[in-house]
């Protein structure tokens, strides 16, 4: 049995990164795309400047067998957490655009 905030924290992370259900398997939190399917909805761009977006759940870093790894245009995303260290098999980190300050010693 999952607790609950965990819980939604994994639906949402499922929600904004579809990729995970690929055969090889990514986590892209493509903040960028989120803004244009945002306006999109709204019929028009959004006020400028833009209110930053929030960052992805923590949940993102502990999902064990993605091959890809990217979150781009996330300004409120200031730290990757230790967490990364369970993507064993990632092949692919791409952290662009990003508000990131540091780097935790599990990324190498």
């Amino acid at each position: 049995r999952m607790e609950a905030p965990f819980a939604q924290s994994f639906q949402e992370l499922l929600s904004r990164s579809p990729q995970l259900f690929d055969r090889n398997p990514g986590l892209r939190v493509s903040l960028e795309e989120e803004r244009l399917a945002d306006a999109g909805a709204r019929g028009g761009l959004p006020p400028y400047p833009f209110s930053p977006l929030r960052p992805p759940p923590e949940e993102t870093f502990c999902v064990e067998g993605v091959v890809e790894l990217r979150v781009s245009c996330c300004t409120a995303f200031t730290r990757v957490p230790a967490e990364v260290g369970y993507l064993k098999w990632v092949q692919t980190v791409c952290l662009m655009s990003n508000g990131l300050e540091t780097l935790p010693a599990e990324m190498g």
